[in-house]
């Protein structure tokens, strides 16, 4: 459904969350929701014939919370991170074999993140890659009219909306579903699979994040805190 939804509703239905900080420039505020904690660096410069001086610069830190259906696993150093399910470079061929098992029996190849900034929701994704057609468990987006039925059969109005190099009447990729604009990629040809995503802070925004490079691919620098 694409209403938003709290943290304790996500952790009522068994979600994980994941945890950590980022600090974000003066100049990219505008990225972000206005509840922050301000932090100030005190960063030497020289300036050539007016001596050392120090500059003070605004900084942002901010709280990132992903709550996903992704179980935990550690890392060699004890730190918790969504189970890796992508960029197996490297690693061992039991690792990666029991990690692709988990990724296509447990989670069927559905991947649903949920992302808040300083406890406001951002962000929403699900991913379904090979998508099983025979498999009934999960919700079938492949096509643009399995996607309208979908909703119709639940009283849900939705349209597919035309945006430039974006979405086109053969091939709509945005759709108002209730009253949030949707982006959903799709193909049900050899690998069948959608992705369906909200920017709840920036609604008219249709940029997709890159979800599994970026929570998924094993990265170190998403450790929980």
């Amino acid at each position: 459904m694409p209403k938003p939804v709290t943290p304790k509703e996500l952790m009522d239905n068994g979600f994980y969350r994941y945890s950590y900080v980022d600090t974000v420039n003066k100049e990219n505020l505008h990225k972000y929701t206005s509840d922050y904690t301000y932090a100030y660096t005190h960063t030497r410069i020289d300036s050539i014939g007016n001596g050392d001086g120090i500059h003070d610069s605004i900084k942002l830190l901010i709280r990132r919370d992903i709550y996903s259906n992704v179980k935990p696993e550690k890392n060699e150093k004890g730190q918790i991170y969504p189970t890796q399910l992508s960029n197996f470079y490297g690693m061992d061929t039991i690792k990666r074999e029991a990690n692709t098992r988990y990724l296509k029996g447990v989670l069927k190849n559905r991947i649903i993140t949920y992302l808040f900034i300083n406890d406001s929701l951002e962000y929403k994704s699900i991913i379904v890659e090979d998508f099983d057609k025979k498999d009934k468990e999960i919700t079938d987006f492949t096509t643009k009219t399995k996607i309208i039925r979908y909703y119709d059969s639940l009283k849900i109005p939705i349209k597919s909306l035309l945006v430039k190099d974006i979405s086109t009447k053969d091939h709509p990729t945005v759709f108002l579903i209730g009253n949030l604009k949707t982006t959903i990629r799709y193909n049900d040809k050899k690998h069948p699979f959608y992705e369906s995503s909200i920017n709840y802070i920036d609604n008219d925004n249709y940029t997709i994040y890159n979800i599994i490079g970026s929570y998924y691919s094993g990265l170190k620098w998403h450790p929980v805190k």
